[in-house]
């Protein structure tokens, strides 16, 4: 029988057979379970590898949405088992394919989708343009061309944002046609805009051809508006205004027909009435009269068109003026040289009063005129307020300086004696006013009207040709020696000088030639910057003859009413004629219509003598200062800043 101790063993050996056994059937198992695993997680990287590969594969063709639909659902397959691996380098390789695979289907759908704007872009212009192309099948009116030219910007803006290519290129193509279309309709329009307005002021100005001054303008506009039309394309419009303009085009001629046959008229009863003026010629008023026949008949006659007509007017012309030429030269043969006032006696008489009277008397030569003779100016008064005094700015009209020579001696005597004018005091005007006279502005012309060609030999023969068809009487010179109008040479309206003036005032002549340009005589020139430099107040230019004064050069408003109340007084006073408001339509650049238009000031044209020029003589300058001594105070006094002395 078996101890205590014995069994003790035993009990013990049995349980560790047991714990062996059972240690052994649990390794087992999990060398099993171990075994399992492992080729579970082989297959599940092989799947995992598989699916990455395959979305791998369809990287190569990912040509539309729908490729890439399904390639983007094939990783999101192979991410799913990737995710079920275990991390490790396995697990590290594919997630960074899988990277790489959704990069590259983000930048295949950013193409596509900028294949698909760029389409869509494509396709907004294309209709853009076919839109803008369907407008101009229409462009007759500035209405479709405006609407088809706003299609055209709407297509060329979205265009502008298209990327290069050959789609591009071909809309452009394509634009640009449509451009030319609207330019050339555009331009089509306004030609015929133009041209038809063109031919309405052509038919409105032929509604009045009264006057050649009136066919001129219509004949100048009917040239301009077929020049228009010549210009338009073939069709209706074309033909319908071309037969317009030939229908005005008849009336102009038949308005000109009719205004010649009437200066043609004139002109012959004209010539006859000088020629019966010519008849009596025993004194200066029978010449006179003869003179102012024989002007107005040369004015008529030169304005005749070339031809027989006027060539036999101008040969009886000839003869009328031969006789009063011949008749003037037996007259003057008894007076000679008493009756002038030379430039040589002025300068005498100017040196000799600035001398005598200096604190009231100031000289100062100004310039010199063409052939080099001294322009001086005499200065009266110590004011500070100027007036400018003009005078012999023609040639012919010289007695206007021994007038002005007269009123200068007349304003010291009043000075010196403190005499007054009516209520005003000469010596309180030559205090406030200080008046210049420039009694002489065209010497050369004077000289010339005065001793002939001969006084300037060296250019007797050029004034001989100037002076046609007066022959050696220059007693008609007006302008200086070059053969130009000083009162048609200031600068204004320079260039509207009326184109109905004698045709041979378009060159040097000895009257109305304006010269090459405003200002282009030293003499003019003298004159306008003495008043450019000294602000006058007052502008008075001395002519002969008419007894009249010519202030209205267009003034309107303030300046009109302020012109005419000093023109009104000076009539007033004179007895002179006052030229009316309107009478006096061309526009001349006259010394006072510059003085009027440019310096804006009061300016007069003041005509002198009741005969032609050419018969005024010292002889006459007494009458005249009965009637112009004080003209001068009459205009200061009527200035609307003008205060007599109890005013100070």
């Amino acid at each position: 029988m078996a101890t205590r101790s014995e069994k003790h063993q035993l009990k013990r050996r049995k349980i560790r057979t047991i714990i062996t056994r059972s240690l052994a059937a649990v390794l087992g198992i999990a060398i099993v379970l171990g075994i399992f695993a492992a080729v579970s997680t082989m297959s599940a990287v092989e799947s995992a590898t598989s699916a990455v590969e395959a979305a791998e594969e369809m990287l190569h063709d990912l040509a539309d949405q729908q490729a890439i639909d399904t390639a983007r659902q094939s990783k999101q397959y192979a991410t799913g088992l990737v995710n079920e691996l275990p991390q490790g380098a396995t697990w590290e390789e594919l997630s960074q394919r899988l990277d790489q695979i959704g990069q590259a289907l983000a930048v295949a759908q950013a193409e596509l989708d900028a294949e698909k704007e760029r389409l869509r872009r494509e396709a907004q212009v294309e209709e853009a343009v076919a839109l803008a192309e369907s407008l101009t099948d229409d462009l007759s009116e500035f209405e479709k061309a405006e609407e088809a030219s706003e299609a055209y910007s709407q297509a060329m803006e979205l265009w502008q944002q298209l990327d290069s290519g050959e789609a591009r290129e071909e809309l452009h193509k394509r634009l640009m046609a449509v451009l030319e279309e609207i330019e050339y309709a555009q331009e089509l329009l306004t030609a015929q805009q133009r041209a038809t307005e063109a031919v309405e002021e052509v038919q409105n100005l032929s509604a009045n051809l009264s006057t050649q001054s009136r066919v001129n303008s219509a004949r100048a506009a009917h040239d301009h508006a077929k020049d228009l039309v010549d210009k338009l394309p073939d069709g209706q419009l074309k033909e319908d205004l071309a037969g317009q303009l030939a229908e005005v085009q008849i009336k102009i001629a038949q308005a000109q027909q009719q205004i010649h046959a009437q200066a043609q008229a004139n002109a012959t009863s004209a010539v006859e009435r000088a020629e019966s003026r010519s008849a009596s010629l025993s004194n200066w008023d029978t010449i006179s009269a003869a003179e102012e026949a024989y002007d107005e008949a040369m004015y008529l006659v030169h304005r005749l068109p070339r031809g027989s007509v006027r060539t036999s007017l101008l040969n009886r012309l000839n003869t009328v003026g031969n006789a009063i030429d011949a008749a003037e030269a037996k007259l003057r043969e008894k007076e000679r040289q008493a009756v002038l006032y030379t430039y040589s006696q002025m300068i005498t008489e100017i040196q000799s009063l600035a001398s005598d009277y200096p604190d009231l008397v100031s000289a100062q030569v100004l310039g010199k005129s063409v052939a080099g003779k001294d322009i001086v100016a005499l200065t009266l008064g110590t004011g500070e307020k100027n007036v400018l005094i003009t005078g012999s700015i023609h040639g012919s009209e010289w007695v206007t300086t021994p007038v002005l020579i007269e009123t200068i001696k007349q304003y010291i005597e009043d000075y010196d004696d403190d005499n007054y004018f009516e209520t005003h005091s000469l010596r309180h005007i030559l205090d406030t006013y200080s008046i210049t006279f420039i009694p002489m502005a065209n010497p050369d012309g004077v000289t010339l009207a005065q001793q002939g060609a001969g006084a300037f030999p060296d250019r007797r023969e050029q004034l001989l040709t100037l002076n046609q068809p007066w022959g050696e009487s220059f007693t008609r010179w007006k302008a200086n020696i070059s053969g130009v109008d000083i009162n048609r040479n200031f600068a204004v309206h320079w260039h509207d000088q009326p184109s109905d003036r004698p045709s041979w005032s378009d060159e040097p002549n000895y009257a109305f030639y304006p010269g090459p340009g405003p200002e282009s005589e030293p003499e003019t020139k003298i004159v306008a910057n003495w008043a450019r430099n000294n602000n006058p107040v007052l502008f008075l230019d001395y002519h002969s003859y008419g007894e009249i004064i010519y202030w209205w050069y267009h003034q309107t408003g303030d300046q009109l009413e302020r012109d005419r109340a000093i023109v009104q007084a000076v009539c007033d006073y004179t007895g002179f004629r006052m030229e009316s408001v309107g009478t006096f339509d061309p526009m001349m650049s006259y010394a006072a219509y510059w003085g009027a238009e440019v310096l804006g000031i009061p300016s007069m044209t003041v005509e002198v003598g009741n005969r032609p020029p050419r018969f005024l003589n010292l002889n006459h300058v007494p009458d005249i200062m009965d009637q112009v001594r004080y003209l001068p105070i009459v205009a200061i006094t009527n200035l609307p800043d003008y205060q007599p002395p109890d005013s100070d």
